[in-house]
């Protein structure tokens, strides 16, 4: 066997191998996130069918619904880091980039809360509990928000 082939092969072993619970987490907290976006463009357009025809990318997604929603909830923010985050692993599994954008969120999670023992808790806490909570913002904002879309169209 030739010798790049074997590096390769060794390659996808311990790649394959590895359990990457934080990668996966940012993985399919992208996911749920992305999911969640496309449910709200859904609710805020009035021809939903011509949103998913778009094929819009993640951060295309992102800033169309952040221009409907109209707020400057941190929220878009920390999606917009776990975006990167996302992105960054899809280029490269070792980013360098990792612990920085974890440190984003980790400061973007203080400034929301601000409760000097919420503040600590971010502080010592581990990079998968910290992007775990930073989905869980997004999510619990992205939904809310499609919650409100679906009531005014209720009412309509």
């Amino acid at each position: 066997m030739n010798t790049e082939l074997q590096i390769i092969l060794t390659r996808i072993v311990d790649v394959a191998a590895d359990p990457d619970q934080l990668g996966t987490v940012i993985l399919k907290g992208h996911l749920l996130i992305e999911e969640q976006l496309s449910h709200c463009l859904e609710w805020a357009v009035a021809e939903p069918r011509f949103v998913r025809e778009a094929n819009l990318r993640f951060h295309q997604k992102l800033l169309l619904a952040r221009s409907l929603e109209g707020t400057d909830q941190p929220a878009w923010d920390m999606a917009s880091t776990i975006n990167s985050l996302r992105n960054e692993m899809a280029h490269n599994l070792a980013s360098p980039n990792r612990a920085k954008r974890i440190q984003e969120l980790r400061r973007k999670l203080q400034q929301l809360v601000g409760q000097p023992d919420v503040v600590a808790r971010a502080e010592t806490a581990s990079d998968q509990e910290v992007v775990g909570f930073a989905i869980g913002v997004c999510l619990g904002v992205f939904a809310a928000w499609q919650n409100d879309l679906r009531s005014e169209r209720e009412r309509r």
